[in-house]
């Protein structure tokens, strides 16, 4: 009996890891042989590998089972080394893809750190275009990643990347999230930042400070996001005076009711004729933190 390996993902409360169900590579390996026809090598310590079919026998029916063929070594790896081959230039794309879309240090699409703390960190996206087949929410694409236990399931359009490591899900399928489950996800990380970041992410939110919910159960709007970081900013005496010497011209904006057609036009008439550089619309709560330069109602 050879040791193969062990996993350094029990009994740890401190580290996050991207795999939990234990058969990554047992699927991995799979599909690369069943469906690639790649030759799968893995080595590491004083041990080798090899992904190979064996026949065997089920109920007098000859079936192809994946089998490994180990055997040990004399000397002992300090890293362990996955070989893939033969890979044609497509792969090699395809293997890029994948990497990216992975959380690590040093990816290329993370940008300047915002936050990290804990199980939760955030980060502006850089300049590196995200490469095709990138991993992305259903009609609601743009620059921004949603990073859940490592892995990259989701997209929004602004240039912020929200991650939280110990994000779990029961499902192995590991499907892209819809957009009601990006706007709860970046919900539950706006309410642990600091004011510094919190601050920062307000600001690259800019065009949803006027979001309000356009029903009862509003599940795709910024409404809670915003006002979530707007009462972190406004707690904080010294941000306080720091957004408003930034933001001096902020007018607060009621909530007009959809059958007041009149209200309606007029706001939308204040929308278009408000250069947005001097004069930025929010909901009415904004004035109870502080927040407002001008105190009063349109």
């Amino acid at each position: 009996m050879i040791h193969i390996g062990a996993s350094t993902k029990r009994n740890s409360d401190e580290e996050y890891y991207a795999g939990y169900f234990g058969e990554g590579f047992k699927i991995a390996s799979l599909c690369a042989l069943r469906d690639y026809k790649w030759h799968i090598e893995m080595k590491s310590k004083d041990w080798e590998l090899e992904v190979v079919t064996t026949d065997i026998n089920v109920d007098q029916e000859y079936l192809k089972s994946l089998a490994y063929r180990i055997w040990r070594k004399n000397s002992e790896e300090r890293d362990s080394v996955l070989t893939i081959y033969p890979i044609d230039d497509k792969e090699m794309k395809m293997f890029e893809c994948v990497m990216l879309s992975f959380f690590y240090e040093g990816n290329p699409l993370l940008g300047k750190k915002i936050f990290s703390g804990g199980p939760i960190a955030l980060y502006y996206r850089s300049d590196t275009p995200k490469p095709y087949n990138y991993p992305q929410t259903n009609q609601y694409y743009g620059n921004g990643i949603i990073f859940a236990g490592f892995q990259a399931l989701g997209s929004h359009p602004y240039d912020l990347v929200f991650c939280i490591h110990n994000y779990r899900n029961i499902d192995r399928e590991r499907n892209n999230f819809f957009r009601m489950h990006v706007i709860d996800f970046v919900n539950s990380i706006s309410t642990e930042l600091p004011p510094a970041a919190a601050y920062k992410v307000l600001v690259a939110l800019k065009d949803r400070w006027y979001d309000y919910p356009k029903k009862r159960y509003d599940f795709e709007s910024w409404y809670q996001m915003v006002k979530n970081l707007t009462s972190i900013v406004g707690s904080y005496p010294k941000h306080k005076v720091k957004w408003k010497k930034q933001y001096p011209n902020l007018l607060v904006a009621r909530k007009i009711d959809k059958k007041d057609i009149p209200g309606n036009n007029k706001r939308s008439q204040e929308l278009v004729t408000k250069p947005i550089s001097k004069v930025s619309f929010s909901p009415r709560w904004i004035l109870e933190t502080g927040l407002s330069g001008i105190r009063g109602f349109m």
